[in-house]
């Protein structure tokens, strides 16, 4: 009987604490503290959750070229912003900028995206196209 309690205590707390330790902060993954703007072009856009992706192919100094990996909000965010499954298509060029990855890996947290016609884009609304969005719903 000690066992069982033992057990279902143990289970009852990975429920609980799993699904938490699987998300980060932004603070874990990123450093404010690192801005960085990348200019490329994208290979692939992922509107998924937990969180969207671009990865963009980026010439280096050196001349290689790497794949970053650009994060940004979840799919139900960006759609309220206008984006859509189809906003970034493999060729396409942008300049991304945003925060590097504190492990050093080749990613940013986008804060905002600019096109070659020089339309930029955030992934978060501001204010007055918050208000908007609610002002809308029935």
């Amino acid at each position: 009987m000690k066992s069982l309690v033992a057990v279902l205590i143990i289970g009852a707390m990975l429920v609980v604490i799993v699904p938490g330790y699987a998300h980060h902060s932004f603070t874990a993954d990123y450093n404010r503290e690192k801005p960085a703007t990348i200019e490329g072009t994208v290979t692939e856009f992922w509107f998924e959750n937990p969180h969207t992706r671009i990865y963009m192919e980026v010439e280096e100094e050196n001349g290689e070229v790497e794949v970053w990996e650009v994060e940004t909000m979840t799919p139900n965010v960006l759609r309220r912003m206008g984006w859509r499954p189809d906003t970034f298509k493999p060729g396409q060029r942008l300049t991304a900028a945003g925060s590097l990855a504190r492990n050093g890996a080749k990613r940013i947290s986008l804060s905002i995206i600019t096109l070659e016609d020089g339309t930029q884009m955030k992934p978060l609304p501001t204010d007055e196209q918050r208000d908007a969005f609610y002002e809308q719903r029935p």
